[in-house]
């Protein structure tokens, strides 16, 4: 259950960083929205929303800004990307086992994406999936 949690309130907290992009992004203020799935949940987890601004800086190096799955440096890596064209895609290996995938396709003024993680087993649950959709729209210029 330890990991579950973790893992639930980090992949909370990714779409701070997913943000960088193809150069067709728009920089200024975007507003994120994330949607979790958590396997064997009976009932739907409430969308999480915050905004973020994004600048040119932040958009250089997709690899730096893909997400994990930990905030503990080092406990997660990303093994591969691939940026094509809007697209980019990835994936992530933990040290405890977990490992994910992700696809985020980026318009200059949206984006739309999923992160797939699958935890390791545990002796409360087992293993388990958890799937997030995220969306992002720029409202606005950074202040």
């Amino acid at each position: 259950m330890k990991t579950i949690v973790l893992v639930i309130a980090v992949l909370m907290l990714l779409p701070a960083t997913l943000p960088a992009a193809p150069a067709k992004m728009q920089e200024g203020k975007w507003e994120i929205t994330v949607k979790s799935e958590m396997e064997g949940v009976p009932f739907p987890m409430p969308p999480m929303t915050h905004t973020q601004c994004i600048t040119k800086e932040d958009q250089k190096d997709v690899k730096k800004t893909l997400p994990s799955a930990s905030t503990k440096k080092d406990e997660c890596e990303v093994k591969s990307h691939k940026v094509e064209g809007s697209k980019v895609s990835w994936r992530v290996q933990c040290k405890d086992g977990s490992s994910g995938t992700g696809e985020m396709a980026y318009k200059a003024a949206s984006y739309t994406g999923t992160l797939t993680m699958v935890t390791t087993k545990n002796k409360e649950q087992g293993a388990s999936k958890i799937v997030q959709h995220i969306t992002g729209t720029r409202i606005g210029d950074c202040k």
